[in-house]
Formats: structure tokens, sequence, C-alpha cells
């Protein structure tokens, strides 16, 4: 019988995740507690554990595709086992980042140097990487915090 890998929740809060790399190979044999991906939520990056053993049948998600929580991102069963199809999913699009002025309490944009950046751990490497300068944008998550998809 096949087995769904699905994208995990890692938080009360997470929506989606990034797989960043995949550990195993289709055709690899999965023991109970190896570690077959890697998976980047707005917090960390985290490894992703097989709760059963068999085979890696079919790998649905691939690397650096944001996937929403619940959803199957790989197979696994029996190295003889009919596996049913599972469509690949088309890679999410990636919003471009956006720079706004954060209103102020009298309602008109205010000093963006003024202002305190709250940023996620994953958003502040991403923008660090790319030469994003995080004054300059605006966060989409709770209390204007700038998130991953903020400056991807």
């Amino acid at each position: 019988m096949a087995i769904e890998v699905v994208m995990p929740q890692m938080g009360a809060d997470m929506t989606e995740g990034t797989l960043v790399r995949w550990l195993k190979n289709p055709g690899d044999s999965v023991a109970r507690g190896d570690i077959i991906a890697e998976i980047e939520t707005d917090k960390a990056t985290v490894e992703l554990e097989a709760f059963e053993a068999g085979v890696l049948r079919q790998v649905v998600a691939s690397e650096g595709d944001v996937v929403p929580v619940g959803e199957v991102i790989a197979l696994l069963g029996d190295a003889d086992e009919e596996m049913p199809e599972v469509e690949r999913r088309a890679p999410s699009e990636k919003p471009t980042p956006r720079a706004v002025a954060a209103p102020t309490a009298d309602g008109t944009g205010g000093d963006l140097d003024a202002r305190r950046v709250r940023v996620s751990p994953v958003a502040r490497r991403i923008a660090d990487d790319a030469g994003i300068d995080l004054a300059e944008v605006t966060g989409s998550g709770p209390d204007g915090r700038i998130l991953r998809r903020d400056v991807e």
C-alpha cells in the first residue's frame, strides 16, 4: 500500500513550507526514522523524518517548491508495488518584493529608517543573500513582520 509523505505543519501558524532538498532519491530504501528531506519554514530549516519504512517510489514536489501544509510531496511503498500516479504540482509563483512606506499614527507614510523592522530569520537570510534592503520592504505577516514571501 502506498504511503503518502505530506508537507508537515511545524507550527500553529505555518501554512506552507519550502522543500529545500531531498536526502533520498527515488528507489532508495527508507527505514523508519531516516531523514528524507529538508523543509524550510518562515522560522527554521528542519529535517523531515520518515514515519514508515519502505522504498521512496515517487517524488512529487521538487527542490525549491513552496508546498501547502498537508499536500503530498512523495510516495513510499514496496519495491515491487504498483503505485498510483500523483500529479506533480506546478511551482508556486513568488511575489515580487515591494517597497512602501508604513503608515504612521497620523495615517501618512513615515520615515522608513525610523521604524523598527520585524523580520523572520529565513527572510533576513534571503534578503542578505539577494542584497535586499529590508527597510524598503513592507511585511505581509502579523504586525508587518517581513516573511519569506515578501523578499523572494
